[in-house]
């Protein structure tokens, strides 16, 4: 019965017909009232007289999720390729007002993490910072070059800003962090094609060319030279966008815009500037009593500082060398990352227990930290705070931003997403929530971190060893968790492998189980069936396949003691035997999990970063004993 399967087909004239036996459970009841035969008897009777058959879900869960400590659904929402965020946003936003409408009274919707928001804040920001970039280096055209010649360049600015934000569209880049940060690296160097190219018309004009003449002279002088000096600028973001990384592809777009945005400027300033300088630019009249600029004010200090160099060209030419190394030598000591920390108002808590916790248990520590976080929840009396927060239990979420990455669903790992008041509190609020867990569940490591900008990184800083020997791979393993454990800055040192668990070991005697008619199969579905569940069948209820477990009582399987009384049954002869009587029972001890690499077995040692050191400082502390 309950079967899905094909019964052949007939020919009938033109055409060949399927056949379909019947027998799928249609209902619960046809479960309940399906005849089972006696063993050792032709007698039958129905499944609902031995069993109890009940609906229910997934026992244990294998992760749920909770918000600010309510029982939850998460719903993620992603943007597809090409799409607008904002705009999807405001989409999201009218739809959820819909299903308010129509849902009871009682279900809530709360908005964990909304991106379209931080993304429109994001772009105002930059566009703030790029239009305050565009006057003050306007301010600087017109204060440096004077009225006529500023204003000239200065147009070169917007103009070419314009252009590129066409052609972005046209190449499908988009406005994000990345590009955005490019426009505004572009801004300093894009005018320098416009003062170059004004400069040298404005010489030629005042050699006696006219306007027209000075401009073609100058464009054909200067179009090449100015060409490669824009590839040159451009071809020094070149390697991050090759790089053939996570890295690279998250930021590509700042060679794309520097690049568009240089291009662009040389293309205006052998068409646009040109006719603007034949327009604005005006050479004054000189008079035999005039005397020249550069007799006055600073040109003469400046000129005898040159001939002072000039004169001096050994000692010179040394000190520059000198300055050169001492800067080179100096930069070393400035704390370098490739991004800078995120300042978003949230920030993701994971807690990890030993591997083969028990979901229950994770979700007790879960709620034990939930309890302290409300009493750090803003109020009227702390107005800064955590605002609200989401629980996984079980699983590594829904991949909300692109920097995180989802840990593989396992029963002791959680994790939350606090949202707070300010990413200035963030810090503070991080402190104390590790600080809680430290304190309270020893067993579990809690490491709270913001959510990174640019590639998703479990460890900033890691080691990795490789080798066939378990043993001495994680004699290795400890003396590197102490030499971590010993550099200030540097907290939560783990391995990827996690803590040995406990196996119990079930031993079969086969000469035993062999004269007592069972297999070691029958041992197997045995224990399966009276502890975790055996699943018998699938009720099928619509396109949805519900499996039909077999188990004992919950009491039952609850019992560690009641395991070597269990009843083995022979599927071949209907025997039923204690599980004593054909095997014995003992504790082992194993790694959780056997990560390998290239073949080899690969432990990786990692630790997370407070914030008195970076990534770099901490790995240059530990390579000189690496390497020793």
């Amino acid at each position: 019965q309950n079967i899905v399967m094909p019964g052949g087909s007939v020919r009938v004239g033109k055409e060949r017909i399927e056949l379909e036996p019947s027998g799928n459970f249609e209902s619960i009841e046809d479960i309940r009232r399906t005849t089972i035969l006696l063993p050792g008897s032709n007698d039958v009777v129905y499944l609902e007289d031995i069993v109890t058959i009940k609906r229910g879900y997934q026992d244990p869960l294998t992760s749920f999720v909770r918000s600010s400590g309510v029982p939850a659904l998460a719903i993620a929402v992603s943007m597809r390729d090409g799409g607008n965020n904002i705009g999807l946003g405001y989409d999201v936003l009218e739809a959820i007002k819909g299903f308010e409408a129509q849902l009871p009274i009682g279900v809530k919707f709360e908005m964990l993490n909304f991106s379209p928001k931080e993304v429109e804040d994001k772009v105002n920001d930059f566009m703030n910072n790029l239009v305050q970039a565009i006057v003050v280096v306007a301010a600087v055209m017109l204060f440096s070059l004077g009225l006529r010649t500023g204003l000239v360049v200065s147009a070169l600015i917007p103009t070419s800003m314009i252009i590129t934000i066409f052609v972005m569209n046209y190449f499908h880049i988009g406005l994000d962090q990345i590009s955005l940060a490019a426009l505004i690296i572009a801004l300093g160097m894009l005018v320098d094609n416009g003062i170059v190219m004004s400069e040298s018309i404005l010489v030629e004009m005042s050699n006696g060319k006219s306007p027209s003449e000075a401009a073609i002279t100058s464009a054909n002088e200067l179009k090449i030279p100015l060409l490669t000096s824009s590839l040159t600028t451009s071809a020094a973001f070149l390697p991050i966008f090759l790089a053939e990384s996570a890295m690279g592809e998250y930021t590509a777009a700042l060679f794309q815009v520097v690049t568009i945005t240089l291009l662009c400027s040389w293309v205006l300033s052998l068409t646009m500037i040109p006719l603007m300088c034949m327009v604005i630019l005006k050479v004054k009249k000189e008079t035999g009593n005039d005397d020249s600029i550069f007799d006055q004010g600073f040109y003469p200090r400046y000129r005898a500082f040159l001939l002072l160099l000039l004169k001096n060209r050994i000692a010179t030419v040394a000190i520059v060398v000198l300055l050169f190394f001492i800067s080179i030598k100096a930069l070393s000591l400035v704390p370098s990352i490739f991004f800078p920390p995120s300042d978003r108002p949230f920030f993701k808590l994971d807690i990890e227990l030993p591997i083969g916790t028990a979901i229950e248990q994770t979700d007790w520590v879960m709620k034990d930290v939930e309890q302290y976080l409300e009493t750090l929840k803003a109020n009227k009396d702390n107005p800064q705070g955590i605002r609200n927060w989401i629980t996984y239990v079980g699983s590594g979420g829904a991949r909300y931003l692109l920097t995180h990455s989802p840990k593989p669903a396992t029963p002791s790992y959680g994790l939350m997403i606090i949202n707070t008041t300010g990413a200035d509190v963030n810090a503070e609020l991080m402190a104390k929530v590790e600080s809680y867990i430290n304190q309270h569940h020893p067993d579990a490591q809690g490491t709270a971190r913001l959510i990174e900008n640019g590639k998703a990184i479990n460890n900033p800083v890691e080691v990795r060893i490789y080798g066939n020997d378990v043993d001495k791979l994680f004699t290795i393993v400890d003396e590197i968790k102490q030499q971590l454990g010993s550099i200030s800055g540097l907290k939560n040192i783990s391995d990827d492998w996690g803590q040995r668990i406990k196996k119990l070991t079930v031993n079969i005697d086969q000469e035993k189980s062999r004269r007592a008619g069972v297999t070691s199969q029958d041992i197997a579905v045995s224990l399966q069936t009276g502890l975790s569940g055996y699943e018998m069948t699938d009720y099928r209820e619509g396109s949805t396949s519900i499996p039909v477990i077999l188990r004992t009582e919950f009491a039952d399987r609850q019992d560690l003691g009641k395991i070597e009384t269990l009843t083995v049954f022979s599927q071949a002869n209907g025997n039923a035997i204690p599980l004593v009587q054909v095997a014995d029972i003992k504790v082992t001890w194993e790694s959780a999990k056997i990560l390998r690499r290239d073949r080899l077995k690969a432990v990786a040692i990692g630790a997370q970063l407070e914030d008195s050191i970076t990534a770099s400082q901490g790995f240059a502390e530990i390579t000189p004993w690496l390497e020793k």
